[in-house]
């Protein structure tokens, strides 16, 4: 973090919380689905079957991905989902009726928030990785740099509303899917410590396109392919699906930190090349038993070779 401390960003969404508040009480109607009864049975287990690969995932990389804790809590995770939909299947009141899923549009839409949320905020999470530890930026600059990417998503999205009304949501959700995958596909290709920021640019757009293709027509996708009187349902059904791929995100057992801290090796290898050069043929030299040059090893080096 640079300037003040990381946990003052939960702070912006008050203003933006308190702003929101007041537009939706002068704009939005209040509206109310059927009467039903608390599905008790089911809130414990969905909230416990999302809960538990989440604690899974983020144990992975300090007890081991293949430790019993972690293990345990990613199957705990699997059997308390069949648990939830054999109760709601039996369910005269379900919180979440398994009848929805038989809509193709409900599942796929679902599927599909679930796998660009997790893998959109996971590539950006290794680009701010790549900005920091293989190009040297700072966390401020870092975090700046893929502002190409959130202003394609912050305007986009309008424009693609309108449109899916008239081609309906299927050529949005699979092309977004498509560019966005190219446009990471792009950035690992290119990705190497010392590179142009410049080139980063081209895919970062990219990847806002599809993303803002994908997201507003996945939603589309799941709200209109259920009767109104499941609409709830579908949208928490929905941002909860989101959420969980959003959550998981970021932790790839093992590769991804082992690749994060070899970017940093070749970035500091990369900046102290010239040091690193002489230093070894100085040693060379001397192992030789003729003099070379200055016989001092420069720190430079020593903080490339360690990685520090």
């Amino acid at each position: 973090m640079q300037g003040i401390s990381w946990p003052w960003i939960f702070w912006l969404n008050l203003p933006l919380a308190a702003m929101l508040i007041t537009i939706a009480r002068a704009r939005v109607d209040e509206q109310h689905g059927p009467l039903a009864s608390l599905d008790g049975r089911g809130l414990l287990l969905v909230t416990a079957a999302a809960f538990s690969p989440v604690w899974g995932r983020v144990q992975g990389n300090s007890a081991g991905w293949g430790s019993i804790e972690v293990l345990a809590a990613l199957l705990l995770g699997v059997a308390l989902a069949a648990a939830f939909v054999r109760v709601e299947l039996r369910a005269s009141e379900p919180m979440l009726p398994m009848a929805l899923f038989h809509s193709r549009p409900f599942t796929a839409g679902n599927a599909a928030i679930f796998c660009i949320l997790g893998s959109g905020l996971g590539g950006l999470f290794f680009v701010s990785q790549l900005l920091q530890n293989g190009l040297g930026y700072g966390p401020l600059s870092a975090d700046l740099r893929p502002m190409p990417w959130g202003a394609v998503t912050f305007v986009l999205p309008v424009f693609t509303g309108r449109l899916i009304n008239r081609y309906g949501e299927r050529p949005f959700i699979i092309g977004g899917l498509a560019l966005h995958a190219a446009a990471f596909a792009w950035i690992a290709l290119a990705a190497q410590p010392g590179m142009p920021y410049w080139e980063l640019i081209p895919p970062l757009i990219l990847s806002g396109i599809g993303f803002s293709f994908a997201m507003p027509a996945t939603q589309s996708a799941v709200l209109t392919s259920v009767a109104r009187e499941h609409g709830g349902k579908a949208s928490g059904a929905f941002s909860m699906i989101r959420q969980l791929g959003g959550a998981l995100r970021r932790r790839c057992p093992g590769r991804g930190l082992r690749y994060r801290r070899q970017l940093r090796l070749d970035s500091h290898i990369h900046r102290r090349r010239p040091a690193c050069t002489r230093h070894l043929r100085s040693a060379g030299a001397a192992r030789r038993g003729r003099p070379h040059g200055s016989p001092a090893a420069p720190a430079a080096c020593g903080r490339a070779r360690s990685g520090g």
